[in-house]
């Protein structure tokens, strides 16, 4: 396995349709005035699956990537995706769910109630299964980081634009590390605090502008990070108590 090979993975579950029922959890038909709706969900060979290779052949295909419905019909009929079987995280499984919806408008009574009985079912992780979720994580921290350099990225391929990539890690070092801290900066941020700081107290001192408010705040808070916005806001609950 590789870590540029496609992974397969998802839940199964062929018949998981709820059903109307009466209070004895026998088909029934729910009548027009009644006070409580009872449903049975039978979840029958419920699994997940998660295979940590498969050809990449087949599925960058156009065929499969314009038949992709009948593609997945043709892996839950056969069990098995590119001719390769399913790999079960969670062996099938079946459980049996009901619930009861009440829809009277007391409040003294529970609105949803719900009740799960769940058989017998195993586990399993194999080497492979593992090393391809720590993958999987990986690549999901990486573009989280990624995600505040993204638009400085060049759109071109590292190989032979040496010189873009080069100013690409040169942009995110310094807009990340260096000109947050200038004295233009700085006297931005301050700005927007103090600001921010005032309609604040506005917003505690005067409760029939609150609604109006509160839209304003939301705006402003966009240009605060969380620690500024925490702080704008205990400056001014301390101004109005008088401290």
């Amino acid at each position: 396995m590789t870590s540029y090979s496609p992974r397969v993975l998802g839940p199964l579950s062929p018949n998981s349709a709820p059903h109307s029922v009466g209070s004895k959890w026998k088909p029934a038909t729910v009548g027009a005035d009644a006070s409580s709706v009872y449903k049975l969900v039978r979840l029958e060979s419920m699994s997940v699956y998660w295979n940590p290779y498969c050809d990449r052949g087949r599925l960058d295909t156009e065929e499969a990537q314009e038949g992709w419905r009948a593609l997945m019909a043709d892996t839950l009929n056969t069990m098995a995706v590119s001719e390769e079987r399913l790999e079960f995280l969670v062996k099938p499984l079946s459980a049996k769910l009901k619930v009861i919806l009440n829809l009277s408008p007391e409040r003294t009574v529970p609105h949803l109630l719900a009740d799960l009985v769940l058989q017998d079912t195993s586990v399993q992780l194999s080497r492979q299964q593992y090393l391809s979720l720590v993958h999987a994580a990986d690549s999901f921290s990486r573009m989280k980081v990624n995600s505040q350099y993204r638009k400085y990225r060049p759109t071109v391929e590292p190989h032979g634009n040496a010189a873009k990539w080069w100013k690409y890690a040169y942009t995110c070092i310094v807009e990340k590390t260096i000109r947050p801290y200038s004295w233009e900066r700085i006297k931005e941020h301050r700005r927007r605090y103090r600001e921010y700081r005032a309609e604040y107290l506005t917003f505690l001192e005067d409760p029939d502008q609150k609604v109006e408010l509160l839209d304003k705040l939301k705006e402003m808070e966009d240009g605060l990070d969380a620690t500024g916005i925490l702080l704008a806001r205990e400056e001014a609950k301390i101004e109005v108590r008088g401290l």
